[in-house]
């Protein structure tokens, strides 16, 4: 059974996904942390899948699939990044068949960031042969048992089990901007994506607009909240735009982060705005945090905002749930 997709495709349920990034890594003992913590979140009941980036900044990391074949191994589900910046469609379908022999069922298919500078001998040549869209038109194909022509015949491949979601970025300056966002969104609806999550942002108000954009539309598509759970430094570094890629934090969210780390131990200070904002805009029903001295903190916000949402009944009909990264 995949408990992430019947959590989110469940509406009077909340789906919380826990964010690791792997690292450039050449020895196994170097993910024993991010192993360890996934076995604690598989033994919990709060979190439904890991999931897993894929070359997070455009920078060689560990590959998202690799992981999830440990993570799974666990005892919780994976939900592994494909992010289409350094894949052509030959690579792509061929990633698909691995996930599903070792039946790693749940994707998420993002463009990805432009490839950095810090590859072997400098930046990459990027390729976005496919989109997110096509990509789901894949999807479908795979799902429903792929035929393909092969020395003059027609073969077809066992039928798939793929949950396949996209990302999508409600948090932009322009309207312009943030229209095309939502253009994409749904073509990447109709080309078949299961649930979409928003990128990393710190305006409550936009998650509200993607779940109203959702219901105008008519579609029902779960959506997930991307909470980003900021320590200090991290405020600092995203404070402007253009400073860190696809991410701008503004002067509010940075000065409530100050506020927070004056009052308390350099180790403990946590933004909490976000979430509580969240819970009062759009009756988010979860979240957990991924730094360690924060844990006790989010997992009673959790509690609250689930409390929160089945009493006021904002989003009926409508899942949301949040997806967790540090």
């Amino acid at each position: 059974m995949n408990i992430f997709k019947s959590t989110v495709l469940d509406p009077d349920s909340f789906a919380v996904t826990w964010e690791q990034v792997p690292g450039r890594v050449t020895r196994f003992t170097q993910i024993d942390d991010v192993l360890r913590e996934c076995e604690k979140a598989a033994a919990g009941s709060l979190v439904h899948a890991v999931s897993i980036t894929d070359n997070p900044g455009g920078s060689p990391a560990l590959r998202s699939e690799m992981l999830a074949v440990e993570v799974k191994k666990l005892g919780i589900e994976p939900l592994v990044h494909i992010a289409l910046r350094d894949k052509n469609r030959i690579e792509i379908e061929s990633l698909f068949y691995g996930l599903a022999v070792n039946q790693i069922n749940n994707i998420l298919v993002i463009s990805g960031d432009y490839s950095s500078t810090q590859a072997f001998c400098g930046r990459s040549q990027p390729a976005f042969d496919l989109d997110p869209a096509h990509v789901m038109q894949m999807v479908g194909l795979l799902n429903e048992g792929l035929q393909y022509e092969m020395h003059g015949r027609t073969d077809k491949l066992p039928p798939t089990e793929f949950f396949a979601g996209v990302g999508v970025s409600p948090f932009k300056q322009l309207e312009s901007e943030v229209i095309c966002q939502y253009y994409k969104l749904e073509k990447k609806i109709k080309a078949g994506a299961g649930f979409s999550i928003s990128q990393i942002g710190f305006d409550a108000r936009k998650i509200h607009e993607l779940v109203l954009w959702h219901r105008y539309m008519e579609y029902d598509v779960p959506t997930m909240a991307n909470i980003y759970v900021l320590s200090y430094p991290a405020a600092k570094a995203m404070h402007g735009f253009g400073r860190v890629e696809a991410v701008s934090l503004g002067t509010e969210p940075r000065l409530a982060v100050e506020r927070e780390r004056a009052l308390d131990d350099e180790k403990f200070f946590v933004h909490v705005v976000v979430v509580r904002r969240l819970r009062r805009l759009v009756a988010a029903r979860g979240v957990d945090a991924l730094e360690r001295g924060a844990r006790a903190v989010f997992r009673i916000e959790t509690q609250q905002l689930g409390v929160e949402a089945r009493r006021l009944g904002v989003l009926p009909g409508h899942r949301v749930g949040i997806e967790d990264g540090v």
